[in-house]
C-alpha cells in the first residue's frame, strides 16, 4: 500500500481538467441554462399570478417546481460531469451526450445521495465543527464511488468510509486549500468585476459581458472541484492498489 499524496492528487486534477474542457464544462454549461431556464420560468410565473383567484396557491406551485427542476438538474449535472471525468481518468473519451446519458440515468440516486449527504454534513456542523469536518472528508467521494462502483446510494457511503480510512486528515487539507483558493478567486473576481462596471460608467455591454464571464468562470470553478473529488478518489485507489471497475468495465 501507498500513501496518499497531495501534489499527485493536484496534479491529476489538472490534468482532468486540461482534458475535459471540451465536453464536461459545456455539458456543465448547458445544465446550467437548464437552471436559469428554471429561474425565468418562475420569475413569469409570479408575473402571471395576478390573473388567478389564488395567487399565493401559484406561486407556492410554482415555486415548488423550480425547486424540484433545481434539485434535478443539478445531480443530473454532477452524475453526468463525473460520469466524463471517470471516463477521462482511463484514458476514453467523454463526449457531451455520453453526459447527458448518465446524467439522466444516474439523476435520481445522485439526488438522494446529495440530500443524504448534505443532511449529514450539516448535522455534524452544528453539533460541533470537527464531527462535520470527518463527514466531509469521508464521504468526499461518495459520488465517484456510486457512479464506478455500482454500489447504491448507501452502499457509495460506507465504500468512501473505507477507501478514505487513514488518509481523511490528507484529504481534508486538500479540500481545504481548495476552499482556500476559492474564496481568494471569489474576492479576486468581486473587485475586478465591480471596478470594470464602475469604469465603464454602467456600459450595459461592459455587465452583460461581465456577467457571462462570470458564469464561464463559475462553470470553470465547477469543473475543478469535481474533478477534484474524482483525483482524490483515484488517489485512494491507487493508494490501496484497485482498479476503477464495476460498471466501467
Amino acid at each position: 500500500m501507498g500513501s496518499f499524496e497531495i501534489g499527485r492528487t493536484f496534479g491529476r486534477t489538472g490534468s482532468l481538467v486540461a482534458s475535459t474542457w471540451r465536453s464536461v464544462s459545456i455539458f456543465l454549461l448547458l445544465i446550467q441554462l437548464l437552471n436559469y431556464g428554471a429561474s425565468f420560468a418562475i420569475v413569469a410565473a409570479f408575473g402571471a399570478t395576478a390573473g388567478f383567484n389564488n395567487p399565493m396557491a401559484m406561486v407556492s406551485a410554482s415555486t415548488i417546481g423550480f425547486a424540484f427542476v433545481y434539485l434535478l438538474s443539478t445531480a443530473a449535472g454532477l452524475a453526468g460531469a463525473t460520469s466524463g471525468l471517470l471516463k477521462a481518468d482511463r484514458g476514453e473519451a467523454a463526449t457531451i451526450g455520453d453526459c447527458f446519458a448518465t446524467g439522466a440515468q444516474m439523476c435520481f440516486p445522485v439526488l438522494g445521495l446529495l440530500i443524504l449527504w448534505f443532511l449529514g454534513i450539516y448535522l455534524g456542523f452544528i453539533l460541533f465543527i470537527v464531527p462535520g469536518c470527518i463527514l466531509l472528508a469521508m464521504w468526499c467521494v461518495s459520488v465517484p464511488v456510486l457512479m464506478a462502483e455500482d454500489t447504491g446510494v448507501i452502499g457509495a457511503f460506507g465504500r468512501s468510509r473505507a477507501l478514505t480510512k487513514g488518509s481523511r486528515g490528507k484529504i481534508f487539507l486538500v479540500l481545504f486549500l481548495a476552499v482556500i483558493m476559492a474564496y481568494v478567486f471569489a474576492i479576486t473576481g468581486v473587485f475586478v468585476f465591480s471596478d470594470v462596471i464602475a469604469s465603464s460608467a454602467g456600459s450595459l455591454v461592459v455587465s452583460l459581458a461581465m456577467i457571462i464571464l462570470l458564469i464561464l468562470l463559475g462553470i470553470l470553478f465547477s469543473l475543478v472541484i469535481q474533478a477534484m473529488l474524482v483525483a482524490i478518489y483515484r488517489e485512494l485507489l491507487d493508494q490501496k492498489g484497485e482498479r476503477m471497475s464495476s460498471v466501467f468495465d
